[in-house]
């Protein structure tokens, strides 16, 4: 089929939503399909890409757009949409595969384009938009109208996991139409630039707690800055977190500054995505402190397959893939944060149980053969030539 993929998102930038569309459009390419994908003029270009990559026009003063909503990503919305619709003129597409708000122009313009539509739901839209800015409340019952229209109307919904799987159901009223799509683990591709020891810090015989990820409130770094000061002061567990903003950056360090925190945990900033398996290697304990949302980090695919005992807070976000055989889950306070801390930095038997039944999981159930199968499988059920909706 002739498929084009509107991804409202710097491509590629080394983050979850253009990562996943990246192994999207690589697995639809390969395996016979033709792919366009139009993007935002932001990101980078990759060699492996296999799909024709169309990117509408830049705006004055926008150079990058942060994660989740922004009004970077509103303004960039327009110039988005109008080329979607200069591109998808009738006959051209047999699917608009839409990922995340990309689903309204992809359904408003379906009496254009005459393809059918996908609903590539990493998130909900409502809730991010709640989760964003809390004065907005007003608007979350347009937008949850506006994302039951959608789905009521897209002729196929990926949602990302069962959480959102469930709701697609709620609103739609049968999961017939609805296809579950995990992410699974990102693979090695090494940057060859030099590999921090993040182990450096600290004396031999340290337990080195890591996340990675973007520092975006919902995260819980907070929580874990919190925890970090509550550990014994002869704890000897080291924390490290790499990823983040540098505005995100400054305030962390300024606030760890403060708490006089800086022997117990610090920011490396952002590293290349390719080099995570072997920062991943290093540490003793991976942590994932999200206090809020539904939808499953991609990092926790990463770090299953790590095989490195996995410390995560117990919110559906995380459930939907772990349980207490695969982590230790813990509550949603520093308190339990930091009881978790050290109660794996002082039980090696405990963290290497943890570690390999996680590894074992993911390499039966979240592997890039069974994403490409779970994929292709879904898109069985389109038929070239029919409009959505109908």
């Amino acid at each position: 089929m002739k498929i084009l993929v509107v991804a409202p998102q710097p491509y590629l930038e080394e983050r979850g939503t253009p990562l996943d569309t990246h192994r999207l459009v690589n697995t639809l390419a390969s395996h016979g399909h033709s792919v366009d994908l139009l993007t935002y003029p932001l990101g980078r270009d990759v060699p492996d890409t296999r799909a024709r990559v169309h990117r509408s026009a830049g705006l004055p003063g926008i150079h990058s757009v942060p994660v989740g909503p922004s009004w970077q990503k509103v303004a960039l919305d327009i110039p988005l949409t109008l080329k979607f619709a200069r591109l998808a003129r009738p006959g051209t597409y047999d699917v608009v595969h839409a990922v995340e708000e990309a689903i309204f122009p992809a359904l408003a313009l379906a009496w254009w384009h005459r393809a059918r539509v996908v609903y590539d739901m990493d998130s909900s839209l409502a809730e991010q938009l709640g989760d964003w800015n809390s004065t907005l409340h007003f608007l979350l019952r347009p937008i949850q109208a506006l994302e039951a229209w959608a789905l009521r109307r897209s002729d196929l919904i990926l949602p990302v996991c069962d959480d959102l799987a469930d709701r697609a159901t709620r609103v739609v009223g049968s999961s017939d139409g609805v296809r579950v799509l995990r992410d699974v683990p990102l693979e090695p591709n090494p940057s060859g630039e030099p590999v921090d020891d993040i182990r450096a810090p600290w004396p031999a015989g340290t337990v080195v707690a890591l996340y990675v990820g973007n520092l975006v409130r919902y995260q819980g770094i907070d929580m874990l800055v919190a925890a970090a000061g509550l550990l014994p002061a002869d704890s000897r567990i080291g924390i490290v977190v790499i990823g983040g903003s540098e505005a995100d950056l400054n305030a962390y360090r300024e606030m760890v500054s403060k708490r006089n925190l800086g022997a117990r945990i610090t920011f490396l900033g952002p590293r290349p995505v390719g080099d995570l398996p072997a920062f991943l290697e290093q540490a003793d304990i991976l942590v994932s402190p999200r206090t809020k949302g539904g939808n499953t980090p991609l990092k926790i695919y990463s770090y299953m397959a790590a095989g490195k005992a996995i410390l995560a807070t117990r919110l559906s976000s995380h459930t939907q893939v772990l349980d207490d055989t695969t982590a230790y889950l813990v509550g949603l306070r520093a308190e339990d944060l930091a009881e978790g801390l050290t109660r794996l930095s002082e039980d090696s038997d405990t963290r290497e149980r943890l570690g390999q039944a996680a590894e074992e999981l993911v390499s039966r159930e979240y592997t890039a053969e069974v994403f490409d199968a779970a994929l292709l499988a879904a898109y069985q059920r389109l038929t070239p030539g029919q409009v959505a909706g109908t």
